[in-house]
């Protein structure tokens, strides 16, 4: 199984009708619609994906921070 994981900041789904290549990964593969995140910018975002924890549990919460 091959695994593409895509993580963008501000990204809209309008915005994925704009590239095709995009449009047709979504259509074709499977897509979270109804996906949220951990917090309301990357940094916390991207540990909470890769960690598995929530930002209060990992304790990056400001851009200096490194996971405990």
């Amino acid at each position: 199984m091959n695994v593409i994981f895509f993580v963008w900041d501000a990204f809209r789904t309008k915005g994925i009708d704009s590239a095709p290549m995009l449009s047709s990964l979504a259509n074709n593969n499977l897509y979270f619609d109804k996906a949220v995140a951990a917090s309301p910018w990357s940094l916390p975002s991207h540990v909470s994906i890769l960690d598995g924890s929530y930002p209060d549990e990992h304790s990056v919460v400001n851009p200096t921070d490194n996971p405990s």
